[in-house]
């Protein structure tokens, strides 16, 4: 017993010591910062230095952190002052601020230290925080907070500014017993003692922003998970403990036998894909997920409307394949734009997504998506990424499968937007009438279906006008006189079968101007308003689109009595991007006249979802003929 005792009390003292480390942290009296290289010196600011700590005190029941964080920017340009002078002690709900100091470090070296005074705290939520004052070109700002109780034991640090960071420092430490699993990104080094990890990262540079990128994949940073010794977080324990049996919620063992009795699952004379069909389409038209601070409403499960958290969606759709004895892998992947599924390690910070595959028919079910369909394909982010795969090819016992599932790039033709728009100018020749068919099928009519029935399901009429004016004239200023939708039942994505919407419309301003004799008909605005790429000469991230994808566009235009046309040459455009001899991604136009009809068509794909730097000003080619044509105008002249 008395040995026992004295290897609590030494736990204790070890771990009040190095507790104590963080507590006692301070700057430097006369701090030295590291030579700003020549190449930063035109930024308006420049981040000297980002050093941040987590001591982690963790046990049987709970856990909690200290947090510090210590900064220091250089101003170089005062129109950034108002960007860099306010800082807020905060992390998350963390309120309890131990330390708080700031100073202002002048260029010939005097140190301005902020009063205790200047430190304020808001009335409503309780944040400390503070301004800098008397800021100048030339200052640097430099400030530390320590928090304490702060209830994380995991996260995601970033280290990257829209200005260069000279040196960022992060440290992981915690009391014994505590161990940390980390993934960094390739800048950082890292180094290790008794306590947990030092990371240093040097000349980190500015981040930029760019279209159709994995903007937040690719930025520099820590992901960290603590854990108690003895204790794992690897795929096949994380799977087993939460996965082994799915009736952990409200959905019983039970209430799945009886679904699968009265919605008919087990009937024999149906192959698996109609069964899977007939499960999937009950839940998408009967199911809704409940809202934060919702009960959920599970009555008897063939009987209608019900609500239910994500999990317990997991938990019906799990339990139920396994009462239909078909073999099935729950996978968990990442959001491609945001990150990548380590293979061996459950971080509870990533936003993994969950999905079933089912072996024998090659598809997925989505169950915590309302709006996709089982079928050939899942999310659109997890497409050309991988999953890490919990194996039930028998379905009464699972098993962690060490392998990863490579979700595979839908083809252009799945995602179809085919439009028709036949245009009339008004009697006194400034405006027109629209007469506009829109067909959507894949990604794009899933997503457009789900959305229109829940703003039907809620009575947001308003909403559901704006959201047809935005899909089928954006970018101009319209009466909507007639709407209707076709292909409404969420059935209908089993089979691909577009989703229509027919409208009637009015321009109401800007859509003819006159030049002298001629009369412009901006006639291209009718295919809606289209991303550019005019100002991004240049490229750093490989692109990477949500989906490969096609469009075809037909504009019939009647001919005025009175006028012919004068010229039509903006309304020829002819772009493409080829990869080994063969077209991927294309736009193109060509314009007939048939008696006193201007028409044109528009062909305009999109084959793959990546595409590397080099191939990016082809790309932008593509993308600014698509908004070249939306601005292009017609032109034409009074006959005699």
């Amino acid at each position: 017993m008395k040995k026992l005792m004295l290897q609590l009390l030494l736990l204790f003292v070890v771990f009040q010591v190095d507790a104590q480390k963080i507590k006692d942290y301070s700057w430097d009296e006369k701090p030295v910062f590291d030579t700003i290289p020549e190449r930063y010196q035109d930024f308006p600011a420049i981040v000297l230095k980002d050093n941040r700590w987590v001591h982690l005190r963790m046990g049987g029941y709970g856990y909690s952190s200290f947090m510090m964080k210590h900064m220091a920017v250089k101003i170089n340009k005062k129109d950034v002052i108002n960007q860099y002078n306010k800082v807020r002690a905060v992390n998350g709900l963390t309120l309890k601020v131990r330390d708080f100091h700031a100073r202002i470090i002048k260029p010939n070296g005097t140190i301005n230290v902020l009063s205790e005074d200047k430190i304020i705290e808001t009335e409503e939520d309780k944040i400390k925080s503070l301004v800098f004052e008397g800021v100048e070109e030339g200052d640097i700002l430099e400030y530390y907070y320590i928090l304490k109780e702060v209830p994380i034991a995991s996260n995601y640090e970033i280290f990257q500014y829209e200005v260069p960071l000279l040196r960022a420092q992060f440290q992981l430490s915690g009391n014994p017993g505590v161990r940390f699993l980390y993934d960094k990104s390739d800048l950082f080094s890292k180094w290790e003692d008794n306590s947990g990890y030092v990371f240093v990262a040097e000349n980190i540079p500015a981040y930029k922003y760019e279209k159709e990128a994995k903007n937040t994949l690719l930025i520099n940073k820590i992901v960290y998970e603590a854990t108690i010794l003895g204790t794992f977080r690897h795929w096949g324990s994380f799977f087993d403990a939460a996965f082994r049996k799915f009736n952990k919620t409200q959905i019983s063992k039970g209430k799945s036998k009886d679904f699968l009795k009265d919605l008919k699952l087990d009937d024999a004379t149906k192959s698996t894909d109609e069964r899977l069909t007939i499960l999937d389409n009950y839940i998408k038209d009967n199911f809704e997920f409940r809202q934060r601070g919702e009960a959920s409403k599970i009555k008897e499960l063939a009987t209608g409307k019900q609500k239910l958290s994500s999990m317990e969606m997991v938990s019906l759709y799990g339990l139920t394949l396994q009462q239909m004895k078909i073999p099935f892998k729950l996978i968990f992947g990442v959001d491609r734009f945001v990150g990548i599924v380590h293979p061996d390690i459950f971080y509870s910070v990533v936003p993994h997504k969950i999905v079933f595959y089912i072996p024998e028919t090659k598809k997925y079910i989505t169950p915590t998506e309302d709006y996709i369909s089982y079928g050939p394909v899942t999310e659109y982010e997890l497409q050309d990424s991988g999953g890490v795969v919990y194996d039930y090819s028998n379905p009464a016992k699972p098993d962690y499968k060490v392998e990863v599932h490579q979700f595979p790039i839908t083809n252009a033709d799945y995602t179809r937007k085919a439009t028709e728009t036949v245009v009339a100018l008004t009697n006194d020749g400034k405006n027109a009438t629209l007469e506009k068919k829109i067909a959507a099928t894949g990604y794009l009519g899933q997503a457009t279906r789900g959305f229109v029935k829940e703003l039907k399901v809620n009575d947001e009429k308003e909403a559901i006008e704006k959201f047809v004016k935005y899909i089928a004239l954006e970018g101009m200023e319209i009466k909507l006189n007639d709407y209707g939708f076709k292909a409404e039942e969420f059935s209908n994505n089993y089979t691909n079968t577009p989703f229509e919407i027919n409208l009637k419309a009015e321009t109401v301003a800007d859509f003819t101007e006159n030049a002298g004799n001629y009369l412009m008909v901006n006639l291209g605005k009718v295919i809606g308003k289209q991303n550019d790429l005019y100002q991004e000469t240049t490229r750093k991230k490989p692109i990477a689109t949500n989906y490969a994808k096609q469009y075809q566009h037909k504009i019939v235009f009647t001919i005025p009595k009175g006028y012919t046309v004068e010229s039509y040459k903006d309304f020829i455009q002819n772009k493409e991007l080829k990869r080994e001899n063969k077209t991927i991604v294309k736009f193109s136009s060509n314009v007939k006249i048939v008696d006193n009809q201007f028409v044109v068509e528009i062909e305009e794909f999109y084959n793959d979802i990546n595409y590397p730097v080099s191939e990016y000003p082809s790309y932008r080619e593509v993308i600014n003929a698509a908004a070249d044509f939306n601005k292009a105008a017609l032109v034409l002249k009074p006959q005699g």
